[in-house]
């Protein structure tokens, strides 16, 4: 997903999503190869994306110019720890940018799951490398452990936390509709449902039909998700206007 100027980020999301960008072409691109195309250390980058430091001027500087964003050199907020929220680690928020970081959760919760990458890759048709390090990301997260050369999951369920930067969540999202687009093509109508109605709708009800779709997806999940699954589904719903309202609000938010 390119990363645009008007976007509401900060300097961590903007390299966490500039990181996992390249990865996506590139699976085997690493912490260290990026900070090497940026010329910063593999510290102080770490650093950077997970807020433990600020850029100083010289290195801000290597990296608007190797990413050709020049607004960063102008925009101040974005070198300043207090212009945002407290973000949340780059774990969470590289689970919250992929798709499959919450499919081998799913996974886990299978009772004849393996940890082995190479297992995890052909079930979710990811590269082994990208399903290592997914592994390693939800063990240090404390979402599973492997036991045995199986993966245990450490909770039932979790939301992602409310100070990840809406950026990664789009993107998460945006994943997820292409691979229900996937779905259309590539899966027997008998082992999907994708279906969709269109309606008038009063804006001031947005805010009960939110929370009447949030209670539902607990209402499926606590009906349907089960340790005795043979496989990961993904439930997604969307509401969205068909018409532009004159006075409509940029986007701001997930």
């Amino acid at each position: 997903m390119p990363i645009t100027e008007n976007a509401e980020k900060s300097l961590s999301s903007i390299l966490l999503l500039e990181l996992e960008r390249r990865r996506e072409k590139n699976p085997r691109y690493s912490l260290r190869s990026f900070a090497r195309d940026l010329q910063l250390s593999a510290s102080v980058l770490s650093d950077a994306i997970n807020n433990k430091r600020q850029l100083s001027r010289d290195n801000l500087g290597r990296v608007a110019a190797r990413l050709s964003m020049p607004f960063l050199m102008s925009a101040p907020a974005l070198t300043s720890r207090g212009a945002y929220h407290k973000l949340s680690t780059v774990d969470e928020q590289t689970m919250a940018s992929s798709w499959y970081h919450y499919a081998l959760f799913g996974l886990a919760q299978l009772k004849s799951n393996n940890a082995s990458p190479e297992w995890i890759s052909r079930r979710l048709r990811i590269t082994s490398v990208q399903a290592k390090r997914a592994l390693h990301c939800l063990q240090r997260l404390k979402l599973i452990e492997v036991r045995a050369n199986r993966m245990i999951p450490l909770k039932q369920n979790f939301e992602s936390s409310t100070d990840i930067p809406s950026q990664a969540l789009r993107k998460f999202h945006l994943q997820n509709l292409k691979r229900a687009m996937e779905s259309l093509e590539q899966v027997a109508i008998s082992d999907r449902d994708i279906t969709s109605m269109t309606l008038a709708f009063a804006e001031k009800d947005m805010r009960i039909a939110k929370d009447y779709i949030r209670k539902f997806r607990r209402r499926f999940t606590k009906r349907f998700e089960t340790t005795n699954g043979t496989d990961v589904y993904t439930l997604a719903v969307q509401l969205f206007p068909q018409t532009l309202r004159p006075d409509c609000r940029k986007l701001d938010e997930v």
